[in-house]
């Protein structure tokens, strides 16, 4: 369960069946009244909790063991009455080498297992990268923590799990305008188009999918965003550039600028990508981070940037797509 502050008043999270759900606190425990203090809410949280334990008590702990194989087949069971499909999915993926390392090293009852045997595991997956190694570690992790089959398992061997970190790269994969003019030069012009939107507007992937022509005033030079990440509607200037292209534009039937799913648009950037010589972009968002990194570069205040971005918070500009901070401090460093 997850209590969080939604206009002005807390709400509660959780998972039911697979299904995320979230209702008002006071709704939630039958109060008359809504809850508005942090204080106060976590303090009726926990009675409630308090009363369910004393409500539903649980069963002794047994202290038989049980096979690999039922063990993960009771976790599988919950996990997917707890997770999301595509998130149940992942987790076979991942449990399956790792309980075929079991049957290989004889391990029979989840109670042998022991974190020898899980360094031992992550070594022989040790060429994958390291975000995939943390993840296998998260979810071994977790089947031995979450659901009904805990009370079988040992010690969790990944307590001393290694936490892999990929080395810092440069978040600009476009490297001027000429990578630029190649991106916009590409034989198909609806993409192309698609593409300059990015740029232009500084806008996600999903909010220019989800744009349709009534959302676009070329008089007032606005376009009217009705769906967004924060999931409010905002309103994003058209440039002198973009408004030309957006004239040029055939209106088709369909009542979408750009007809096409996210999945479909993310992978056409593959496909170009290799026949203009640019391998170094790896996804659309290269185009809204190389947004960010033009106007840091023509010293645009970190507000305007925040706006053109359309951030909650400053400092997520500030933080992560702000590549001019060392040149700063070594200017200000050199005037000492």
């Amino acid at each position: 369960m997850h209590l969080y502050p939604r206009n002005k008043i807390f709400w509660i999270k959780w998972s039911e069946n697979g299904e995320s759900r979230a209702r008002s606190l006071h709704r939630f425990l039958g109060l008359p009244f809504p809850i508005k203090n942090k204080i106060e809410a976590y303090r009726l949280l926990g009675r409630w909790m308090d009363a369910q334990k004393e409500a539903y008590p649980q069963k002794p702990i047994q202290t038989q063991t049980i096979t690999v194989e039922e063990f993960y087949r009771q976790f599988l069971a919950y996990f997917s009455q707890n997770r999301t499909w595509n998130t149940t999915l992942a987790a076979k993926h991942r449990l399956r080498p790792w309980i075929d390392f079991l049957k290989i090293n004889q391990v029979k009852f989840i109670s042998d297992v022991t974190a020898n045997h899980f360094n031992l595991f992550m070594e022989t997956i040790g060429r994958k990268a390291n975000a995939t190694k943390n993840r296998y570690t998260s979810t071994i992790r977790t089947s031995f923590k979450e659901g009904p089959q805990k009370r079988y398992a040992p010690a969790d061997p990944t307590r001393d799990a290694v936490h892999y970190r990929e080395p810092k790269k440069d978040r600009t994969y476009i490297h001027g305008k000429e990578d630029l003019k190649k991106l916009f030069g590409i034989d198909d012009k609806p993409y192309a188009t698609y593409l300059q939107f990015l740029y232009y507007t500084g806008c996600r992937r999903s909010e220019i999918l989800n744009l349709e022509w009534a959302d676009v005033d070329i008089k007032k030079r606005v376009i009217h965003l009705a769906k967004t990440k924060s999931g409010e509607a905002q309103l994003v200037p058209i440039p002198k550039k973009l408004t030309r292209i957006i004239k040029e534009m055939p209106r088709g039937k369909d009542q979408k600028l750009f007809p096409w799913s996210e999945n479909e648009a993310s992978a056409r950037i593959g496909r170009f990508r290799d026949k203009i010589g640019l391998q170094n972009i790896r996804t659309l968002k290269d185009i809204r981070d190389y947004t960010a990194w033009v106007l840091w570069g023509l010293k645009e205040d970190p507000k305007t940037i925040q706006d053109t971005l359309r951030h909650k918070s400053i400092m997520t500009t500030v933080k992560h797509y702000d590549h001019t901070s060392k040149e700063r401090v070594g200017k200000a460093v050199n005037r000492l």
